[in-house]
């Protein structure tokens, strides 16, 4: 079995593309707000209070904890499936909180937490991290399009890129496109 996780920035056609697989590739999207944490997740996502130096440790916790159990599950409930991929993996939503945070304060946070909370026991699930990269811009509310602010998200992106590839050692690969994507995921059906 092998298991995918796609990551890139918002807004470049992840779901989209996902959606598009054929039925022997079983997919699913994280975070699962209808799985263990995932109510207080969304909460926190849609009352802002992510966005507090107060909440985002915890919410990052209840993040990883939340996708940790998810994936365990589909892993243990899919079995039939050579592959599956999955829409994001661990981090990327811990990625936007922090952006966020700077969005909100205009403090830069510090990538050493986001190493420091990561668990390498993840690399046992995903075989293969691929960040497909595109030119699309996420348009950020609070940013009211200001070129700092998207300067920041793509200086902040890159270095998460750096980051995942240390963590993902020899499992994290950049794509150009969604066709190179398609051969890498169908490549073993």
């Amino acid at each position: 079995m092998k298991v995918v996780g796609v990551e890139g920035k918002n807004g470049i056609g992840k779901t989209t593309y996902i959606k598009s697989l054929p039925p022997t590739i079983f997919s699913f999207k994280l975070p699962d707000y209808n799985g263990f944490m995932g109510p207080y997740i969304e909460e926190m996502l849609v009352t802002g209070q992510h966005r507090t130096k107060e909440n985002l440790i915890q919410f990052e916790l209840f993040m990883n904890m939340n996708n940790y159990l998810t994936v365990t599950n589909v892993i243990q409930t899919v079995q039939k499936y050579k592959v599956i991929v999955s829409d994001r993996s661990f981090f990327s939503h811990i990625l936007y909180a922090y952006i966020d945070y700077y969005l909100v304060y205009r403090e830069e946070p510090s990538l050493s937490y986001f190493e420091s909370i990561t668990n390498p026991t993840h690399k046992n699930f995903y075989k293969l991290i691929c960040w497909v990269d595109s030119d699309v811009k996420r348009q950020y509310k609070n940013a009211n399009n200001n070129s700092e602010y998207n300067a920041y998200i793509d200086r902040f992106l890159e270095s998460a890129i750096d980051v995942y590839k240390k963590l993902y050692s020899g499992l994290f690969v950049i794509v150009d496109d969604f066709d190179e994507l398609d051969d890498i995921i169908k490549k073993d059906l």
